[in-house]
């Protein structure tokens, strides 16, 4: 909170200011923008307009998220009986977070709950009136950004905002949206066919998320003729979806990703970030075994979201990191884990294509260099990954077998 004395600021100088901020903020220099804003701070409690400032700057993601958090907060302290300064917040709260790290942990920051506090109470106090709509719209931000924690309140604010105006095309995507990343793929798909049928255009973020749901849902048909529409070059393939030819793609895997928790254990748990090969724009099989045991390894089928947390680079080629959404298929691979040594790079890597029968693979772990080396060999530890057929008690070799085999070959 700023104190001392504040001068008035005419519609013009907030104005300027405002488009001062962001345009620092949109040219990386969130500290610039941070010391453009303090006129703004001083006289936001008796000046609306530079309060609607401030929101429109938070809006844009100019600042720092924990400022910008911070700044939010001495706004709502600061208007507390207005609905629209109220609800303006609550839409904020959506630049505030990380919102592509799908996965994340409900945020620390008091502000998202005193926000659903304040605005779940004044939905209910003006419940049939004509401010309740851009009410609900700010609580059902507010309460989606909170993970599980307030997914009731979510809930209910987005289906009253589609009974309200049933004919706004953004209540029905934003409802679609909730489902999409709570698991309830079917009932994303329906939201999102209503959004995709008032809309007066093509929408791609609309056709991603009814494309996304449709797969999550296992309804290929839908899902294939809307990645069509988008042109992807995709038939009807593997485990009854679509299938088509992609560049691989990385996925940060969750233990519990924010599908398929609830509110008593409302955080990620382990995460680990693997290779997939990607078969539609949304699901993939994981291509890396993993280090930890996260209930999703080798061979598994994986949906994600669309948008990318971030991108890794390999040389220059550019590799984007999606979100784990949820997992569709389990396919019961077994894992033999052993030692070997190496005299070369990637020998025992190597291995995976003189073993007999598919699929497997190994995945080597280097050890670390503090290790004693033995006759100039380095120490590796190796995962050899294998299916269980159904009906069948063996992957059609014996661990032992398996291990031997490998040994005729290192020999």
């Amino acid at each position: 909170m700023l104190n001392g004395p504040s001068a008035v600021l005419s519609s013009e100088e907030i104005g300027a200011i405002a488009r001062d901020a962001v345009a620092e903020g949109q040219a990386g220099r969130k500290q610039a923008a941070s010391q453009k804003i303090q006129p703004l701070r001083r006289v936001q409690r008796h000046q609306t307009e530079a309060a609607r400032a401030l929101l429109w700057i938070v809006d844009e993601r100019s600042l720092a998220r924990e400022e910008a958090a911070d700044l939010l907060s001495e706004i709502a302290n600061a208007h507390d009986d207005d609905t629209a300064i109220l609800s303006g917040i609550g839409l904020c709260l959506e630049a505030v977070r990380d919102i592509d790290d799908l996965n994340a942990a409900a945020p620390a920051h008091p502000i998202f709950q005193t926000m659903v506090e304040k605005l779940d109470r004044l939905a209910r106090l003006y419940d049939g009136k004509a401010e309740q709509e851009e009410i609900l719209r700010g609580l059902a931000t507010a309460a989606r950004m909170m993970a599980r924690q307030r997914d009731t309140i979510a809930e209910h604010s987005l289906r009253k905002l589609a009974e309200i105006n049933p004919h706004k095309s953004a209540h029905h995507y934003n409802l679609g949206l909730f489902y999409k990343t709570r698991g309830r793929f079917a009932e994303g798909v329906a939201a999102n066919r209503a959004a995709a049928r008032l809309s007066q255009e093509v929408v791609d973020s609309y056709e991603w998320n009814l494309g996304i749901c449709a797969t999550g849902a296992g309804d290929a048909e839908t899902a294939l003729d809307v990645w069509k529409r988008m042109g992807q070059k995709v038939e009807l393939g593997r485990f009854g979806l679509p299938d088509g030819g992609y560049f691989g793609c990385k996925v940060k895997l969750a233990e519990r990703p924010l599908a398929e928790r609830t509110a008593d254990l409302d955080d990620p748990g382990d995460e680990e970030t693997v290779w997939i090969e990607r078969l539609s724009p949304c699901h993939g099989i994981v291509r890396s075994v993993l280090y930890r045991n996260l209930g999703v390894d080798y061979g598994d089928v994986i949906l994600m979201d669309g948008a990318p947390i971030t991108n890794h680079m390999y040389g220059e080629q550019q590799i984007p990191v999606f979100p784990h959404l949820a997992t569709l298929l389990r396919r019961n691979y077994r894992f033999f884990d052993f030692a070997g040594t190496q005299q070369t790079a990637r020998q025992l890597a190597d291995m995976s294509e003189e073993l007999e029968g598919t699929p497997s693979s190994i995945r080597t772990r280097r050890a670390s260099r503090s290790c004693v080396k033995i006759a100039g060999a380095i120490p590796t530890s190796i995962t050899l990954i294998t299916r269980r057929r159904r009906g069948t008690s063996s992957p059609g070799a014996s661990p032992p077998r398996l291990i031997w085999r490998l040994h005729d070959f290192w020999i």
